[in-house]
């Protein structure tokens, strides 16, 4: 670990940020560890992946990855691309036959909590409830992703060329998908609820193996583990071993997860990202730095957000406001999707845009250009 992370901050590359469980990136990394072994676009997978840094604090993460691993997983796509141009379009169809297959485990599922909720859930009910939203995320999560990730590997490699050759698939691909996504999550979701409940257990710190583990053997990991979970902590994606991550709790992994949070430059009063919605407007900011706060979202602001799942863009949609700067996503993420339906300026892939603007400064969004400016700091 200490060899990575002592190269210098300009071989760092930061992604991706949103919040999100401890338990649910590990199954994330137990999914990708299958798209490897299926061999669909493995080279280009482990090399994009492998290594990667989430530097926690609480739920809130932060993807950190090297430079050079993504430079070579880029070149690697290229070949892929070149060599065998239908994988794609081959892995597109194989996503669809896997969500029909996936949604049909998911209305059993849906029926199943909904017979469960009449009565306590016992050990074995959730056990068994568990291992089965397990197999879908494990089956599905992967397909559904990656649009997004090859997006991100031709933004960072700037290859127009091959953008504009699949954007369509990608888009296509997203739409297909996404909502799928977001069954799965809301049984995850529930799945945390119900055990919280019923035995008294709160998965959320847990990884994917201690939850595995504790169904099978009652073993929990340490409280003083769990408690330092939710500091600042390097979870580290390990595709060579078993389980394939592990997490860094210790005094030297949290100084470093605080200093990886904190390598952006903060002093741009310009930022840019790309157009999901035209439009131009100028407003109040709005800072979303938790789930909650979509909930509390003042009249006429103009909302900053580092990541948008499908349940936050159902709040949004009942909510007045003049514009959308968000950190995350390109023409593949799910706010991009459905953006026509808001007809206000959405603009996406703006980096560090929760920490450089200011909650209450006025900016301008012109999501014609794809640009917002900090007109005044609060």
């Amino acid at each position: 670990m200490k060899t990575d992370l002592n190269k210098k901050n300009e071989r760092l590359i930061y992604l991706r940020s949103r919040e999100l469980s401890v338990i649910e990136s590990s199954l994330i990394v137990e999914s990708f560890i299958k798209c490897i072994k299926k061999g669909i676009l493995a080279d280009f997978v482990f090399n994009w992946f492998n290594n990667t840094f989430y530097c926690y604090k609480d739920l809130d993460f932060k993807a950190i990855r090297l430079r050079d691993n993504l430079e070579k997983a880029s070149k690697k796509l290229e070949k892929i691309l070149i060599t065998n141009p239908g994988i794609l379009d081959k892995t597109y169809k194989e996503s669809i036959k896997q969500k029909e297959i996936v949604n049909k485990g998911i209305n059993n599922l849906n029926q199943l909590i909904k017979r469960g909720k009449k009565k306590k859930y016992e050990f074995n009910g959730l056990k068994k409830l568990y291992l089965n939203i397990r197999i879908m995320f494990i089956k599905f999560f992967y397909y559904q992703i990656l649009p997004l990730i090859l997006e991100d590997s031709f933004n960072f490699s700037r290859n127009d060329r091959l953008m504009k050759k699949y954007r369509q698939i990608l888009i296509k691909w997203r739409e297909s998908t996404h909502n799928t996504e977001n069954e799965i999550e809301s049984l995850f979701s529930q799945f945390l609820e119900i055990s919280k409940k019923n035995i008294r257990v709160d998965f959320i710190y847990w990884t994917d193996y201690e939850v595995v583990n504790y169904f099978k053997t009652l073993k929990k990991p340490s409280s003083e583990s769990l408690i330092k979970r939710k500091k600042n902590y390097l979870f580290i994606w390990k595709f060579k071993q078993y389980p394939p991550y592990e997490i860094n709790v210790s005094e030297q992994a949290q100084k470093t997860a605080k200093d990886l949070r904190s390598l952006d430059n903060i002093n741009s009063h310009e930022l840019k990202g790309m157009v999901a919605c035209k439009g131009k407007e100028k407003g109040k900011v709005y800072i979303i730095r938790k789930k909650k706060d979509f909930k509390k979202i003042p009249l006429n602001r103009i909302v900053v957000v580092n990541a948008i799942e499908l349940n936050d863009i159902k709040i949004l949609k009942r909510k007045k406001i003049k514009g959308i700067v968000c950190e995350e996503g390109g023409v593949t993420s799910h706010i991009a999707i459905v953006s026509r339906e808001f007809k206000i300026p959405i603009i996406m892939g703006v980096k560090n845009a929760t920490r450089i603007i200011e909650d209450g400064c006025f900016v301008e969004v012109d999501a014609n250009k794809g640009i917002v400016k900090i007109l005044k700091r609060k």
